[in-house]
This record gives C-alpha cells, sequence and structure tokens, in this order.
C-alpha cells in the first residue's frame, strides 16, 4: 500500500487508483483518497476528508474535521474536536470519541456510535443501528426500520418514517416514533413518548412516564401503565377533557381508551388496566 505523507502546512493531498494510506500530518489539510480501498488520517488540524469511490476507512484525528465517506462501505471515526461525518452511500459505519459531533449515515445500511458530549446522529435513508453513548444525544433515524438505543444521558429518539426500535436507556429521554409501527421502550427515568402516526407499542420501564398522543395516532398499546404515577396527554381538536373520551374494557383485562372520530382521533390500550381504576388525574389535555 503506497503512503503518502503530507507536511505541517495545509496541504492538499490526492490518492491514486491503488489503495493508498495518506497521513495529513499538522496544518489543514484536504486528503482525498480518489479510487481503492484507502486509509485517510488527517492527524493535527481542521482537516477535511474525502474517501471517493471504494472501501475507505477515514480517521479525522484531533481538533474539528470534516469527513465523507463517498461510494463504498466506509468507516470513518472523528476523533476528538467538534467533528462532522457524512457516510453518503453505501453500509457505513460512523463513530466518534470526544467532543459535540454530527454523525450521517446518509444512503444505506450504517451503524453510527457516539462516544462522550452532545451528538448528533442522523440514520438517513436505510435499515440504521445508532448508539448514542454517553451525555445528551439526539438520533433521528431518518426512512427505513431502524434500532435505535439511547444507552446514556437525556437523549432524544426520533424514530421517523419506517417501523423502528427505540430504547431510551437510563435517564430522562424523548422518543418520538414518527411514521410507522414502532416499538419504544423507555427503560430508567422519567420518559416522554411521543406516539406519532402508525401503531406502536410503548413501554415506560422504571419512572413516572408521560405519553402524549397528537393528531390521527391510530391504535396503540401502552404495556406498563402505571395508575397515578404515568400521565397521558391528548393534544386532539375537539378533545378537551376526562368527558371527551370513550372507555371500554376487555375480556383479557385492558383498558381500551378512544377519542375523537374514526379519520382524526386515534386509541390506545393499556394493557392489565381496569377502567375502573382511571381518573382524571391520570389525563391532561393539549
Amino acid at each position: 500500500m503506497p503512503t503518502i505523507f503530507g507536511t505541517e502546512d495545509n496541504d492538499r493531498l490526492f490518492g491514486t487508483s491503488l489503495a493508498d494510506r495518506i497521513l495529513g500530518r499538522s496544518g489543514n489539510d484536504e486528503i482525498f483518497g480518489n479510487d481503492g480501498a484507502d486509509i485517510l488520517s488527517g492527524e493535527a488540524g481542521n482537516d477535511e476528508l474525502f474517501g471517493g469511490s471504494g472501501n475507505d476507512t477515514l480517521l479525522g484525528g484531533g481538533e474539528d474535521d470534516t469527513m465523507y465517506g463517498g461510494l463504498g462501505n466506509d468507516s470513518l471515526n472523528g476523533g476528538d474536536g467538534n467533528d462532522v461525518a457524512f457516510g453518503e452511500d453505501g453500509a457505513d459505519r460512523l463513530t466518534d470519541d470526544i467532543g459535540n459531533d454530527t454523525l450521517d449515515g446518509g444512503a444505506g445500511n450504517d451503524i453510527l456510535r457516539s462516544g462522550r458530549d452532545n451528538d448528533l446522529l442522523l440514520g438517513g435513508a436505510g435499515a440504521d443501528q445508532m448508539f448514542a453513548g454517553a451525555d445528551n444525544d439526539t438520533l433521528d433515524g431518518g426512512v427505513g426500520n431502524d434500532r435505535m438505543f439511547g444507552e446514556h444521558g437525556d437523549d432524544v429518539l426520533k424514530g421517523g418514517a419506517g417501523n423502528d426500535l427505540m430504547d431510551g436507556g437510563a435517564e430522562h429521554d424523548t422518543l418520538d416514533g414518527g411514521a410507522g409501527a414502532d416499538t419504544m421502550l423507555g427503560g430508567e427515568g422519567s420518559d416522554l413518548f411521543l406516539a406519532g402516526a402508525g401503531n406502536d407499542l410503548m413501554t415506560g420501564g422504571e419512572g413516572d412516564d408521560t405519553f402524549r398522543f397528537e393528531g390521527r395516532t391510530f391504535a396503540d398499546v401502552i404495556t406498563d401503565f402505571s395508575v397515578t404515577n404515568d400521565k397521558i396527554q391528548i393534544a386532539v381538536q375537539g378533545v378537551d377533557d376526562f368527558d371527551d373520551l370513550r372507555f371500554s374494557q376487555t375480556a383479557d383485562g385492558d383498558a381500551i381508551i378512544a377519542w375523537g372520530s374514526p379519520t382524526t382521533g386515534g386509541s390506545v390500550t393499556l394493557l392489565d388496566v381496569a377502567v375502573a381504576s382511571l381518573s382524571t388525574d391520570d389525563f391532561s389535555f393539549g
């Protein structure tokens, strides 16, 4: 594998049609891998790395770097600093270490893994896997059936379009299902669930959780609703108070709560909850 070295200045370095190893050294460098399965390392400085075609490895190094994977199944790691990484086309793997970073998977089934500090993870199109890591991160799955894990910190998980799996993990998370039949797990902490369009399955986990329904939400299920501890918020036009709700009890002992019209409303089933145990204290409106 040919190795190309930069200098201590601001360099523009270009790979060949082969699999190259390009090291930027110091300075704010621009590094282009071109063809081949290249290894690009920015090292010190605020660098821009362009993988080009091929299954490339891009390493930002220290300071604030911007990386573009290009075509192929690429691996991008920002290192230290506030980095921005674009996987672009292909099944890419994007990771970061320290810093407030943005990881954008682009098209393809990508794996995005956050490190420390407050990061933004964008799955893009495809069935992506996203891991928040430490601190307070935002994960947006985009289009596709994604798997999203908040892990530690007060995270925001947005499923987008598709049938997503969302796990908030520890602390106080916000889970927004978006469109599709989503499975949302709050984990530890007092979490906020936004049901979205589609038939969603929600489990609050430990903590006092809030389940919010806006607009047309279809038929959702809450597996572990705790009377007096958890809350249901309904923000639907024409549904203003407890008297606007319709209650029924199934033969299996589940409570069904419905509201609105067939075209504008929705319903939620509370597993193993008696209708008689519910009161105005369990609901808020608007």
